[in-house]
């Protein structure tokens, strides 16, 4: 789906990334776990084509992105950015369906496929109810849904999704993710950054670690490896113990450092 070869990224004079090299599969979710400021904001833009790597290449289904126009790519890769900000009242409808825009302008309007696309959207982040009320009319939570919802109205197969579930409640938090997961099973692909370890070692199939300038890529299942590369990105001693877990063998991760210890 979407390759980095050699890829180093500097933000304001200081290199957040060294030196990222991993591809990203067809069908699968990966987590994006990382300190503030360990560079996975500019990681996904980097991804997404909205910022120029300083060194290296990002290649999506093979090609350079710079082979892709931006009316390409957004048939391609869907992005969230970390924040947006609503100005103008424009309704939930109205602004789930601009996911739908980069279709039309390639392949004209088709109603019912987009009618379609934006139902399915609204019901998957359960906004039907809200489809009528103006996006400067909702809650955090409600605001980051309708985003969520126009992203996956563009129906694109490489989702990057930068901190989706900030704003939302548990409930909320766990049908996105089991959404990106059901969208897998279609060769779709996510990458999105998340903070709390235990829904990307739930959820996820992969972990991508930034800090120190690195980013790696771990399988859920290489524990020892992963808890050595969080301690050395967060500089927290973690370990994921099965026989913790709220569920039988759901692993948590735990920080085990004494009080005052870091």
């Amino acid at each position: 789906m979407m390759t980095l070869e050699q890829v180093a990224i500097v933000r304001s004079g200081r290199t957040v990334v060294q030196e990222a090299g991993f591809r990203v599969p067809e069908g699968e979710v990966w987590g994006l776990i990382g300190p503030n400021g360990g560079g996975k904001s500019s990681l996904l833009l980097a991804m997404a084509g909205l910022l120029t790597p300083h060194r290296g290449e990002v290649r999506l289904l093979g090609e350079r992105l710079s082979h892709w126009s931006r009316a390409e790519l957004a048939l391609r890769v869907g992005f969230l950015p970390q924040a947006q900000h609503m100005v103008f009242p424009y309704t939930v409808h109205e602004f789930v369906a601009m996911g739908r825009i980069p279709w039309q302008r390639r392949y004209g309007k088709d109603r019912r496929r987009d009618d379609a696309a934006v139902e399915s959207a609204l019901q998957a982040m359960g906004m039907v109810d809200l489809a009528e009320r103006t996006m400067v009319q909702l809650s955090g939570g409600e605001v980051q849904r309708a985003c969520l919802g126009q992203v996956l109205a563009q129906a694109t197969p490489l989702l990057l999704l930068d901190e989706p579930l900030a704003h939302l409640d548990l409930l909320h938090q766990t049908i996105l993710l089991r959404r990106l997961h059901d969208l897998t099973r279609d060769g779709c692909s996510a990458v999105l950054s998340l903070h709390d370890l235990s829904l990307a070692w739930r959820f996820c199939d992969r972990l991508l670690v930034t800090g120190n300038g690195k980013a790696t890529v771990f399988s859920v299942k290489e524990t020892p490896e992963l808890e050595a590369r969080l301690r050395e990105s967060f500089g927290l001693r973690f370990r994921f113990d099965p026989e913790l877990g709220p569920i039988p063998a759901e692993p948590v991760v735990i920080d085990d450092r004494r009080p005052g210890v870091l």
